[in-house]
């Protein structure tokens, strides 16, 4: 006989976590065990659906029929796939405070000759905002990649390490901080709002062009989800039976609501047609 209930378990090294959840979604219980304090798995396999019987009050034997889900986290952990897109920022930052260097090594001279404004504070601006052009073009071919996030999330980075700076000349003594803070405006200003201003758009353009699929649904959203279907495939099925219960429409409606629907004769109208002949012709010789 099936149960009303499902176990999710996760196996770790560490720990094994395992939730009983009825079919409306609700959690009935939670515990774990230690994986590792278990030297032969024949005992593992015991302590287990004995644990999960106590937390429920079933016998060991009673437990076993659930319906085990695997691989579920925590029931207190949202259970969703990590992303190491974090990690992936950190490293782009890094590459993209390289490849700015290296335009400004290369640049810097015939930019020098090329370019001369009437101040010097406009030269180098103009001169920082050419190469945050030039650098961020070369960052956006990121974006033939399969995964559009990387380009972005660089240029997120490496407002991060810009911020850094700044906090870091902060702690500087006045005239160490009076020469760091311009540098740092300088050179690393231009790229982090450029890069920013540019990649962010188009990641949004590509992800509502091709929206992500959906997240992995939890155990709770998943019964609510089945539960809702249920609902509205009954109420489906109960207005189908009603249509079907209906009478049909006579193909001799008009005539009936001119002339009035044929009285029933009762018993007399299943006759045939010479009985019928013959007890008109009776009726007619009574008169």
């Amino acid at each position: 006989m099936e149960k009303p209930y499902v176990v999710g378990m996760d196996i770790g090294g560490t720990n094994t976590v395992f939730g009983i959840v009825d079919q409306r979604g609700n959690v009935l219980a939670t515990d774990s065990v230690k994986t590792q304090s278990y030297a032969k798995i024949e005992e593992y396999v015991e302590a287990v659906p004995e644990k999960k019987g106590k937390r429920q009050g079933m016998t060991p034997e009673a437990s076993f029929p659930c319906s085990f889900l695997t691989n579920h986290a925590h029931p207190h952990k949202k259970k969703r796939r990590k992303s190491p897109i974090a990690l992936v920022a950190f490293g782009m930052a890094l590459a993209y405070c390289l490849l700015f260097g290296a335009l400004y090594a290369l640049l810097a001279e015939p930019l020098y000759y090329t370019i001369a404004l009437p101040s010097l504070f406009l030269t180098n601006a103009a001169h920082s905002l050419i190469v945050a052009v030039i650098g961020t073009a070369l960052c956006c071919l990121l974006f033939l990649l399969k995964d559009k996030r990387i380009a972005p999330s660089g240029f997120a980075g490496l407002l991060v390490i810009l911020c850094m700076f700044y906090a870091g000349s902060m702690m500087q003594q006045p005239e160490n901080r009076s020469i760091m803070l311009p540098v740092i405006t300088t050179y690393g200003l231009a790229p982090v709002l450029v890069g920013n201003a540019v990649t962010w758009p188009i990641y949004l353009k590509f992800k509502r062009a091709n929206p992500a699929p959906e997240h992995k649904k939890t155990i709770q959203e998943e019964f609510r989800e089945a539960l809702a279907n249920d609902k509205k495939f009954q109420s489906n099925t109960a207005v189908e039976q009603t249509d079907s219960k209906m009478p049909e429409r006579s193909e001799n409606m008009s005539e009936d609501m001119v002339f009035g629907a044929e009285p029933d004769f009762g018993p007399a109208s299943n006759l045939s047609a010479e009985k019928e002949a013959l007890l008109f012709y009776e009726e007619e010789d009574d008169d």
